[in-house]
């Protein structure tokens, strides 16, 4: 309480003091203006002073608060000095705000003040904010540079301390400060060099992610992996839309060159730090995430679902090996934030060329596989402290997910080849479609029964009695047109539905009762039910 208290009196000290100069400017005979950013700084100063002094004669909170107190009115005089005043150049001032990030971060190193080193980064991150630098391709250069030696002075004193936060604070303003000046410049005009510099700031973080682990050869932190994991989709998104003019038609020229890299950090882990497979699994997984990116980005397709959702599988095999919930969680989230490109790649228009590459085939048929083995990595800690409770999920999206695909193909392969005048080739597709969902619902369910997978069965058998009942709508309807009609409706395709959906009746109806003794107790009720209904459709046929 004691600690809060005295935060929000430094803030209100910080609030009077201005409110106080500026009640003096306006009242008292008007002084120079570089008297009065004097006034300010000195003032500031003193309270930096004053902690410094109460140090080790009063709670440590307390001579923190005033320190900070006097950084911030220290960082207040500069601006007012440069931007109200104009007593100051840009570069005097620009300089100035530096130094004082610099003796910032020098206090919290002696004094240990977490507290210190974060006003300092804010106020470092702020100081292009104040001056309204970082605008026009003029001042590419210096900006940039800038913020990297920032972070180099920020991410040496977070590792060397192992202030965790204060290096994802760090990376937050540094998006925000970089996006938003990105907004305002002419990026054509300075792509190779703005390339270079987010590369370095890439760089900057991971090693911020890896060294310390690696150095002391130990297990890196789920925090130290989360970071990495955050700064490589950061990266690899910025950095592509920023390549893709340099690299011509070579579109997976950047996800390649990141596949190496990470490929690289992984056989260079092994041999210093064979025991961390945290790392090496996490190096591994990423660079098999810019192999399967590069693919779709090659054929000009989106690979946004394809990234993320291997990137999701990484993470959930991570927090099994580690039984790490924060790296659980942050697969969970990564996971369902692929269904909003996914939906997007379904709401395309069809696309020219067809196949499993095709922009609506390919990001489908990725998702459906990933998410099959996370789910199949999920299902080996069942009922353990490492369970995943989303698994039954995972099942589901495999197992429907899986026959949304099959279908989606099936549908365009006939459009494509069979389309005429009429419509009848739809009716045909419907049937076919029926035929190969009925065989694949009986082997999902065949893999269900030997797995013990209850909710697999059950994806299984609704995904078999929706088709089953689709299928005898479409045989009731047709029986009343006249022959000639039904011969035009692909009659040999439609019997061939109706073969394979009662042979999928019929070989789970077996299933259930010969392996009665895995089955649940639902499962065990409604197997008569399930007999029946294979009879009532295949007497309906």
């Amino acid at each position: 309480g004691g600690k809060w208290a005295l935060w929000t009196g430094s803030l209100c000290i910080f609030l009077a003091l201005a409110c106080f100069f500026a009640y003096s400017w306006a009242s008292l005979p008007p002084a120079p203006p570089w008297a009065q950013v004097t006034m300010g700084f000195i003032g500031g100063l003193a309270l930096i002073g004053g902690g410094g002094f109460l140090r080790n004669r009063t709670k440590r909170y307390f001579s923190e608060g005033l320190s900070g107190a006097g950084l911030a009115l220290c960082y207040l005089s500069l601006w007012a000095g440069s931007q109200h005043f104009a007593v100051l150049s840009h570069l005097q001032s620009f300089v100035g705000m530096a130094l004082l990030t610099a003796l910032g971060v020098g206090l919290a190193l002696r004094y240990d003040a977490p507290s210190l080193s974060v006003l300092s980064t804010l106020g470092g991150f702020l100081t292009p904010v104040l001056l309204n630098n970082g605008g026009g391709s003029g001042s590419v250069a210096p900006f940039l540079t800038y913020v990297a030696l920032l972070n180099a002075g920020i991410l040496a004193v977070s590792l060397g301390k192992r202030w965790r936060s204060l290096i994802w604070l760090s990376f937050s303003c540094s998006l925000l400060l970089i996006g938003g000046w990105f907004t305002g410049v002419d990026i054509d005009a300075v792509r190779v060099t703005v390339l270079g510099f987010f590369t370095l700031y890439f760089l900057q973080y991971i090693a911020a992610a890896t060294f310390y682990s690696l150095i002391r050869r130990e297990e890196t932190a789920s925090e130290d992996l989360l970071l990495l994991f955050a700064t490589t989709s950061l990266y690899a998104l910025v950095g592509y839309r920023t390549a893709s003019p340099l690299v011509g038609d070579i579109h997976s020229a950047f996800p390649l060159a990141l596949a190496a890299f990470f490929g690289l950090l992984n056989l260079a882990i092994t041999r210093i730090a064979p025991t961390n497979k945290s790392l090496r699994y996490s190096a591994g997984g990423l660079a098999l995430f810019g192999i399967t990116i590069a693919i779709p980005l090659q054929f000009q397709q989106s690979a946004f679902t394809i990234g993320w959702i291997t990137e999701a599988a990484v993470l959930l095999f991570l927090a099994g090996q580690l039984d790490s919930p924060l790296l659980r969680r942050a697969g969970q989230i990564v996971w369902a934030l692929t269904w909003f490109p996914l939906l997007r790649d379904f709401s395309d228009p069809h696309p020219g060329h067809l196949g499993i590459f095709s922009a609506n085939a390919l990001p489908v048929g990725v998702c459906v596989m990933t998410t099959s083995f996370i789910a199949w990595n999920a299902r080996r800690f069942q009922g353990t402290p490492k369970k995943d409770e989303v698994e039954p999920l995972y099942a589901i999206y495999s197992v429907l997910g899986g026959a949304w695909w099959l279908a989606q193909e099936i549908y365009h392969y006939v459009e494509s080849n069979h389309a005429g005048p009429s419509d009848n080739w739809a009716q045909g597709a419907y049937f076919l479609i029926g035929s190969v969902l009925a065989i694949y619902a009986t082997g999902v369910f065949g893999i269900g029964i030997k797995l013990r997978h209850e909710v697999v069965r059950a994806s299984a058998l609704a995904l078999t009695g929706t088709v089953a009942l689709m299928a005898a709508f479409h045989l009731y309807a047709n029986s009343f047109l006249p022959t000639a009609a039904k011969v035009a409706m692909h009659w040999p395709v439609s019997l061939l539905s109706y073969v394979c959906i009662s042979f999928a009746l019929i070989a789970m109806t077996v299933m259930l009762r010969s392996k009665h003794e895995a089955l649940t107790p639902l499962e065990k009720e409604c197997t008569n039910a399930w007999q029946s209904g294979t009879i009532l459709f295949i007497l309906w046929g």
